[in-house]
C-alpha cells in the first residue's frame, strides 16, 4: 500500500483535487492513516488511481487545444526504426560487434508510424504534427515514413547532425544547432523538418540540476547556460531555436517533490526573462504574430544531406560519438534479432496480413520495441534482464498461437543467461545455452545430462554447495 502511495502526486496525498472531468481523486485519508489497512483500503486506492488515469489524456488534450503545451508521439511500439527498415545500416563502432544476419521489413516501420499517428487522432482529435523518433534514431530512409503521414517535424540529437552529411556539421556552432533543418527523400522527394537537440543543455535538466540544493539556483543556471553558450554567440537571435528533450519519465524521481519546485523555478525564471522566449517546434515552424515569432517555412531551411544512421545513445563501451549499437551488435542482441528474423519470415510466408490476421501482427510489432534489445547485451544492465528476455519471446511466440500454429523450439531457449533452479517440487527438463543449474535436494545423487549437440548422456555426482546438498 505504502509503495503505490508513494507514487501518487503530491497533490493527491496532501489535499483533493478536481479532475477535468469533474471528478475528485485524493490519497490524503489514505496518508493521514499510515498504517493498518484493510482489503477495502487498497481497493479504494486503486479507484483513486483509476480516476486520474481516466483524465491524462483529457488533460493533456485541454492544455493543447488551450495553446499551452504541443504533444509529440513515437512509432507505436517504440521501435528503431532504422533497423526495421534494414539493419545492416546500423552503425557499430564497439571492438567485438557484428551485425547480426539481415533483417529488412520496411513495411513494419511504416506501420509502426502509422498506428501511432492513428492513435495519436483518435486520442487528441487531431492527427499530431510532430514525432520524437524512439531513442531520437533516425536516418536518411526514415524520412519518407515521416512524410507519407503527414509528420512536419521530428527531432533527434545534436550528434546526429554532427556526423550527417559528407563532411559532418559544426553541431557546436550556435548558428549551426540552433535551427529547424530540412530533411529530403531523394527517391520521393519528400520533405520534413527536423531539430536537433542541444545535448549538454538537455542533459543537465536531466542528470544535473537534481544534485542542486537549490532550486532557483539550478533554475538561473540553466537559463545562464542558454545564454552564455548560445544567445551570445548566435548571428540571428531572433531566428535561433535551442531544442531541450530529455526523457520525460526518467528525471524527476532525482529531484525533491518530483521536481515540482524546480520546474516551478524554471518556467518562472524563463517567463520572466527578456532575452528568451519558450515555444513550441510547431509554433517556430508557423509562427504566432501574437507573440511575435516569425514563420520559419520548410522552403526556406537549410538542408540537411545524408541524414546519418544514429541516436541520441552512445554505446557504453563504444568509440566516442552516437550510433546504434545499443540495440545490435552483442551477441544476445543478435540472437533477439535472429528470432525476430524467423518470425517473421514465418509471418510472411502464412500469407496473412494485418487486416486478415491482426493479433498475430500486432504481437510482432511489439516484439520490435526497442526495450528487448536495450536490455539484451552487456552495455546496459536492468538486474531482471531475463523477465525483458522472456516478455520479448512471449511475444514472438504469441505469432504462432494467434495463427494456431506450434511455436519452433528455439523460442523456449533463453537469450540472457540465468540459474535454473531443479527440485522435485518443480522439475525442470531442459536448460538453454549458457544457463547455470541449481538442484535443491535433500540427499546425494548423480545428475545425467546430454545436448542437444552431443546426445550420449554424461553424468556427475551432485557437489553440496554452502553445506547444502
Amino acid at each position: 500500500m505504502w509503495f503505490t502511495l508513494a507514487w501518487f502526486g503530491v497533490e493527491f496525498r496532501t489535499a483533493e483535487v478536481r479532475l477535468p472531468d469533474g471528478a475528485i481523486a485524493s490519497v490524503k485519508r489514505f496518508v493521514d492513516k499510515r498504517e493498518g489497512f484493510t482489503e477495502a483500503d487498497i481497493t479504494a486506492m486503486v479507484v483513486e488511481q483509476y480516476k486520474i488515469l481516466r483524465n491524462i489524456v483529457p488533460l493533456y488534450r485541454q492544455l493543447q487545444e488551450r495553446g499551452q503545451i504541443e504533444i509529440s508521439t513515437t512509432p507505436f511500439y517504440h521501435p528503431i526504426l532504422p533497423l526495421l527498415i534494414d539493419t545492416n545500416s546500423a552503425t557499430l563502432d564497439k571492438e567485438g560487434t557484428t551485425l547480426p544476419e539481415q533483417f529488412a521489413w520496411p513495411e513494419d516501420a511504416d506501420a509502426q508510424v502509422r498506428l501511432a499517428v492513428e492513435d495519436y487522432t483518435a486520442r487528441f482529435g487531431r492527427p499530431p504534427a510532430g514525432m520524437w523518433p524512439a531513442e531520437g534514431a533516425v536516418g536518411q530512409e526514415v524520412i519518407s515514413l515521416f512524410a507519407r503521414y503527414g509528420i512536419q517535424w521530428i527531432a533527434s540529437d545534436q550528434g546526429v547532425l554532427a556526423k550527417s552529411g559528407r563532411w559532418g556539421y559544426q553541431a557546436e556552432n550556435a548558428d549551426v544547432l540552433c535551427q529547424a533543418y530540412r530533411a529530403v527523400d531523394e527517391a520521393s522527394g519528400a520533405a520534413i523538418s527536423i531539430f536537433f537537440r542541444a545535448t549538454e543543455s538537455s542533459d543537465a535538466i536531466g542528470f544535473q540540476y537534481s544534485g542542486f540544493p537549490n532550486e532557483q539556483v539550478a533554475a538561473r543556471e540553466f537559463v545562464s547556460r542558454i545564454k552564455t553558450r548560445f544567445a551570445v554567440h548566435a548571428q540571428d537571435p531572433a531566428n535561433r531555436v535551442v531544442s531541450v528533450i530529455l526523457d520525460g519519465e526518467n528525471a524527476w524521481g532525482a529531484y525533491r517533490e518530483d521536481g515540482r519546485p524546480f520546474l516551478r523555478a524554471l518556467y518562472a525564471t524563463l517567463a520572466t526573462d527578456q532575452t528568451i522566449r519558450t515555444i513550441t517546434f510547431s509554433e517556430y515552424l508557423e509562427g504566432n504574430p501574437a507573440r511575435h515569432v516569425h514563420p520559419h517555412a520548410q522552403s526556406d531551411q537549410p538542408r540537411v544531406y545524408d541524414l546519418f544512421h544514429g541516436s541520441w545513445i552512445d554505446e557504453t563501451g563504444s568509440a566516442p560519438g552516437i550510433d546504434l549499437g545499443t540495440w545490435i551488435g552483442e551477441a544476445e542482441e543478435n540472437r533477439g534479432w535472429q528470432l525476430l528474423t524467423r518470425t517473421r519470415e514465418f509471418l510472411a510466408k502464412t500469407q496473412h496480413t494485418p487486416a486478415s490476421a491482426p493479433e498475430a501482427y500486432t504481437a510482432l510489432y511489439a516484439a520490435e520495441s526497442s526495450d528487448w534489445f536495450w536490455w539484451f547485451g552487456s552495455d546496459q544492465d536492468s538486474g531482471t534482464d531475463a523477465d525483458f528476455d522472456d516478455y520479448f519471446r512471449r511475444h514472438l511466440k504469441s505469432v504462432y498461437w494467434f495463427l494456431q500454429q506450434p511455436s519452433p523450439q528455439v523460442l523456449d531457449q533463453h537469450i540472457v543467461p540465468r540459474t535454473v533452479v531443479w527440485s522435485f517440487t518443480q522439475p525442470v527438463r531442459a536448460i538453454s545455452a549458457g544457463d547455470s543449474l541449481t538442484i535443491r535436494t535433500n540427499c546425494p545423487g548423480q545428475l545425467r545430462w546430454w545436448t542437444d549437440t552431443e546426445p550420449t548422456p554424461q553424468s556427475a555426482p551432485l557437489k553440496p554447495r554452502g553445506g547444502v546438498m
